[in-house]
This record gives C-alpha cells, sequence and structure tokens, in this order.
C-alpha cells in the first residue's frame, strides 16, 4: 500500500516508483536498500523546472524523469543512489516525499 502517491510518484512499502521515468508509461522502482539519501532542491530556469525529462545543462549530475507539470513546481528531490548521476525527482508534495524517504532509509 501506498503511503503517498500522486501524478508522477508513490511511495510505498518496497521504495519509491517513479511512475514515467523515460517516457510516460515506463516505471521505475527505487528500492530504500539502493538510496543513499535524499535532499530538497530548488528548479529554476536553467535547474530543470522546463526539463521534461533527461539531463539538465544546470544540473548535469542529475536525470530528470517525465513530469508534464514539472515547470510548475519550485521545489524538488535529489535521490543520491551511490552513483555520479542522481535521479531528480517532483513529487506533487517534496516535503512529504522526503520525510516519508528519510524515515525509511535512517531506519534499514
Amino acid at each position: 500500500m501506498a503511503e503517498y502517491d500522486d501524478d508522477v510518484v508513490s511511495v510505498g512499502d518496497t521504495g519509491v516508483t517513479i511512475k514515467h521515468y523515460l517516457w510516460p508509461g515506463r516505471p521505475r522502482l527505487i528500492g530504500y536498500d539502493d538510496i543513499v539519501g535524499v535532499e530538497a532542491i530548488s528548479l529554476k530556469f536553467g535547474t530543470g523546472r522546463y526539463r521534461l525529462v533527461g539531463f539538465s545543462p544546470g544540473r548535469p549530475r542529475h536525470y530528470f524523469h517525465w513530469d508534464r507539470n514539472r515547470s510548475a513546481k519550485s521545489r524538488g528531490l535529489s535521490v543520491d543512489v551511490g552513483r555520479w548521476r542522481r535521479l531528480a525527482i517532483t513529487p506533487d508534495d517534496p516535503d512529504r516525499v522526503l520525510d516519508l524517504v528519510r524515515r525509511r532509509i535512517e531506519r534499514d
């Protein structure tokens, strides 16, 4: 059962699911065991706010999943999975997702 669920991100028992990772319809599950850390990031013109999918020139270490509503969002989350590249996710409620994920990875 999901503790958090919106159009792009779901936080459940096993991890965080990005519902549209590469393009609409292709989900990706990131298990809590794979998450090294998570932190809030601001989204601005050059740092991913208008990026539909892929890498942003202003944040070359971050891969942005597909989110057609990202331009209306000012905050997102950087998910460290132990590699140089990080995942940038943009849930509708980043504070709640940040809290849920941090509690899960600190408990394990």
